[in-house]
């Protein structure tokens, strides 16, 4: 064979490899930008429902409220009458 045409191939080989070695690479980097989005996920999910919970507490907590201020004012009015 011509070494002109070997040197040729030898280079294409050689870029075919590196080629394949960043593939590679950039391969095992997706997965860890994937691995990384699910655990993300995973915690906005969670930050979601902490924030769920807390509107119920908060929910509860006016509905507690707003029933002791009726209280407080049906007590004045009995006090008023007495």
């Amino acid at each position: 064979m011509n070494p002109e045409v070997e040197a040729r191939f030898e280079r294409i080989e050689a870029i075919l490899a590196r080629v394949a070695n960043r593939q590679e690479s950039e391969a095992e980097h997706i997965a860890m930008l994937l691995e990384d989005a699910k655990t993300r996920n995973a915690d906005i999910e969670g930050l979601i429902e902490q924030a769920r919970l807390l509107n119920e507490h908060a929910r509860s907590a006016k509905e507690e409220r707003d029933q002791d201020a009726q209280n407080i004012r049906a007590l004045a009015r009995i006090a008023e009458a007495h």
